[in-house]
């Protein structure tokens, strides 16, 4: 085996590109910087005995990967394993990315990580095996470079990389989780059934529990307010559509087909009306419902407060371009769907709790968790907490209501009264 470490500029005579066997026995790992895209390249280039020999996806990768990669298709040549495939394993496809057996998957992951590294993009295709949005992706992507820098070695076999991966995304939803290793073809192992298991157990009394879209970061009214929208495909979802809902979204796409724009918009006015919303998906328009969820347990100071602007803004970093898992107990006098809510295995009254950008709610609360999380945040005088005696928002409330009604009776009454005398 020979290893050629290039300068700026590629061989004079680089071998021509081809598709290459990746367990069978390499000859060569060229090394070089291309000047015409400026970017840093690995191509792994071998060959195998003459029979035998499959084709499989060739990728680019860095020196060290690329060492790996040799070290594993050599042992698993020499094992028997890759070079005489069964019959039943000739034609088996374990992932999306055109491979065959999980330890491809690993060079894969080496080179999605790196173009993320260089680029910032995510792989096409992750979109239809997670649940998240691509902000999130991007998120992920920028914490295993990072786990996998840190990494000494690097994982080498389909066990360790899926270890890394879980190990990096534990605080994140057990079904994106699985998404990536399937993306990948590893192994989801038995510690993926630990993702997001260590989640506050929501108490007796839910009546309903759902896994939203992705909220959009200006849907949230405040830090304990937020409008969400589930996909209506759901089967709960999907038979308490009303008909007139399914005409209008019909109807608009043919409106939309014949670019009556106008009309179309008018449609979305009614559907929006109705409480549902079209919205774009990675493989179309969605129907979505929509629901206002109020936080249970918590009180954030309103948007006027001293903090109010704090505590929506937290909420919005938090949950913008997330699914949430919504656990509803009620609705309030205001139409809200009071709730637990999960993001990314963060449970969000517990994070705004903490970070001192809301009270515990006795009055409709009693949880001792809450009291716990607030006597924390007051004891590190954490946000709000700072201020000796801050204003409890449903006092603020209660004076500002009592002030609004003073005013209406004074006002309404000194008019009332200059009718009377006038009609007199």
């Amino acid at each position: 085996m020979k290893i050629f470490l290039l300068g700026s500029t590629p061989p004079v005579h680089p071998p021509p590109a081809r598709k290459v066997d990746c367990c069978a026995a390499p000859t060569e790992v060229l090394v070089y910087q291309c000047q015409d895209n400026r970017s840093r390249r690995g191509r792994l280039a071998g060959e195998g005995a003459e029979r035998g020999a499959r084709s499989r996806r060739c990728v680019l990768l860095q020196p060290s990967i690329a060492v790996a990669i040799i070290i594993m298709g050599n042992v698993l040549r020499l094992l028997g394993k890759c070079c005489n495939p069964s019959p039943q394993e000739e034609g088996q496809s374990l992932g999306p990315q055109g491979v065959t057996y999980p330890t491809a998957g690993v060079a894969v992951l080496a080179h999605d990580l790196f173009h993320f590294d260089n680029t910032g993009e995510v792989p096409d295709g992750l979109s239809r095996h997670v649940v998240s949005s691509k902000k999130a992706q991007a998120n992920w992507y920028k914490k295993l470079v990072v786990a996998w820098k840190e990494a000494k070695p690097p994982p080498k076999s389909p066990e360790a990389a899926s270890k890394l991966i879980i190990e990096t995304l534990r605080r994140h939803r057990k079904e994106d989780v699985e998404g990536v290793l399937a993306f990948y073809a590893l192994p989801a192992t038995d510690a993926v059934t630990g993702v997001d298991q260590d989640l506050p157990l929501s108490l007796p009394g839910v009546k309903l529990q759902f896994t939203t879209l992705p909220v959009d970061a200006k849907d949230v009214a405040d830090g304990d307010t937020i409008t969400v929208y589930v996909d209506t495909k759901e089967a709960r979802e999907s038979a308490q559509v009303p008909d007139s809902v399914r005409n209008a979204v019909t109807r608009r796409s043919k409106e939309l087909a014949k670019k009556s724009y106008a009309e179309a918009n008018a449609l979305q006015k009614q559907i929006f009306k109705a409480g549902y919303r079209v919205t774009n998906g990675p493989n179309g328009d969605i129907l979505a419902r929509k629901y206002r969820i109020r936080l249970r347990g918590i009180d954030a100071p309103e948007s006027s407060m001293p903090y109010g602007a704090e505590a929506k803004e937290a909420l919005r970093n938090l949950v913008g371009g997330n699914s949430l898992k919504i656990h509803v107990y009620e609705e309030d006098r205001y139409g809200r769907s009071v709730a637990d809510v999960y993001c990314n295995g963060i449970f969000v009254q517990e994070f705004m709790l903490k970070k001192g950008l809301a009270w515990h709610y006795v009055a409709y609360d009693r949880r001792p968790q809450f009291a716990k999380w607030e006597k924390e945040a007051r004891v590190a005088r954490i946000g709000l907490w700072a201020s000796s005696d801050p204003e409890k928002p449903w006092e603020w409330r209660k004076d500002n209501r009592r002030g609004v009604n003073s005013y209406n009776r004074g006002h309404f009454g000194d008019i009332k009264y200059k009718l009377t005398h006038f009609e007199q």
